[in-house]
């Protein structure tokens, strides 16, 4: 098999993990601003 080739199936399997990843990071994302926002919550409480 040639490396230039991709086969559909490989090209379908890349495009799954391509997905997948762009998930992945938006969920990171989104739980590294939960965490930030609650952090700064809770130190805001601790102030009163």
């Amino acid at each position: 098999m040639s490396r230039g080739v991709i086969q559909p199936s490989q090209q379908k399997l890349a495009e799954k993990l391509t997905i997948l990843n762009d998930r992945g990071i938006g969920m990171l994302t989104r739980v590294y601003n939960i965490k930030k926002v609650l952090e700064n919550d809770e130190s805001k409480l601790r102030a009163i």
